[in-house]
């Protein structure tokens, strides 16, 4: 279990990070089953609050989009599970960066 999970969680890292363009935010040996990752096109908390809003109510996702003030990035934690799979996070990575480029 832990070998798949933790695989799926720097699987799905390295694709959003190629697929939002953002850096990684900790080294893949920090990070087991959950990620922090940039999110793209966020630059204020209302968007923030919108892209959560956006997820939960036309998608039914969770995801919370969070904001580093040291580095002012806003980012979010992603949690890989022994039910999920790498399609998932595909989805989440297309939902994303639509809701950024196409202002939803």
């Amino acid at each position: 279990i832990y070998k798949y999970v933790n695989g799926l969680a720097i699987q799905a890292k390295h694709y959003l990070m190629d697929l939002w363009r953002v850096p990684a935010l900790a080294p893949d040996s920090m990070e087991d089953f959950m990620i922090n990752i940039g999110l793209p096109g966020i630059a204020r908390s209302e968007e923030g609050l919108r892209l959560q809003k956006y997820l939960l109510e036309e998608h039914n996702i969770y995801m919370l989009a969070l904001y580093d003030t040291p580095s002012g990035i806003y980012y979010t934690r992603l949690s890989a599970q022994i039910y999920l799979e790498m399609s998932d996070f595909v989805t989440l990575g297309k939902l994303v960066l639509d809701f950024v480029t196409l202002g939803k």
